[in-house]
């Protein structure tokens, strides 16, 4: 069920019996069925074991900094998995990443948002969702990004997934949580048709980003050691200088019958 049916009464063309045919009546749209993030997780946690120890990450500080609240299941996802990879081919956002393309809080979603808006204005290809309400969480490694859509802005698990070409110009829609969208996709059910058909050749696996080794520090200087005063009164006085000058000739041997050696001759001579 989409976005649009959730947040707006569908309009069925219905004849009711004994009214006039012509007039149609509106019918309250289904209720959409709550989603269970924790069981969708269980299943993604079975096709695609978590790493041992991920990072911890301060929600209330990630949602303060982007002004919007976050799905439960994807918090849930990054806290059992950390930043990484699905098959060494999908790159899921993580906040703080030193890397801009899978970066949840750095500049890549308005990025993103921008070029979109551009591309909508301008380009000959329609999108399928307004730019404003797309928000990048992911990156494959031919270039496609796969997206929230953000609407109603303010129930983030309500939210959907969509993912483009790397082109831009197909879109593939589904209706869910980040996390089923995982599941559906590690486990075969479902292939977005922008993703290559041999993902799964080596089967389902995550490998998660190595944790950057900190620079050594630096060891502090030694301080120099201070010169043995001299004794009272005394000054250190004048250095004889033993090393002869460059242009000082050396004294002529001693022995009898030995004379200096013949100079070198120069190059070209």
């Amino acid at each position: 069920m989409s976005e649009l049916d959730r947040d707006h009464v569908i309009w069925h063309v219905r004849c009711q019996p004994g009214t006039n045919p012509d007039v149609y009546r509106p019918r309250p749209a289904a209720a959409t069925p709550p989603r269970n993030p924790v069981i969708s997780l269980e299943s993604l946690t079975r096709l695609a074991p978590p790493p041992a120890s991920p990072p911890a990450t301060d929600w209330n500080a990630v949602e303060t900094l982007l002004q919007m609240p976050l799905p439960t299941d994807y918090k849930q996802l990054i806290d059992t998995y950390g930043p990484g990879s699905f098959c060494d081919f999908l790159h899921l956002s993580t906040p703080h990443r030193n890397k801009e393309a899978v970066g949840l809080t750095g500049p890549m979603p308005a990025r993103l948002r921008r070029q979109l808006v551009k591309d909508h204005d301008n380009g000959p290809h329609s999108l399928p969702h307004r730019p404003e309400d797309l928000f990048a969480i992911g990156v494959t490694d031919n270039g496609n990004h796969l997206f929230w859509i953000t609407t109603p802005r303010n129930h983030p698990d309500l939210w959907n997934i969509t993912v483009n070409e790397a082109d831009g110009h197909t879109w593939h829609t589904r209706h869910g949580s980040l996390v089923s969208f995982l599941v559906a996709l590690l486990s075969g059910d479902e292939r977005p048709p922008v993703f290559p058909s041999d993902l799964l050749s080596r089967g389902a696996f995550f490998t998660p980003t190595s944790r950057p080794t900190p620079a050594p520090q630096p060891r502090p200087a030694r301080a120099a050691r201070s010169p043995t005063p001299p004794p009272s009164g005394e000054g250190p006085g004048p250095r004889a200088t033993t090393c002869p000058t460059a242009d000082a000739s050396p004294p002529p041997s001693s022995k009898p019958g030995n004379s200096p050696p013949e100079p070198l001759p120069r190059l070209g001579a």
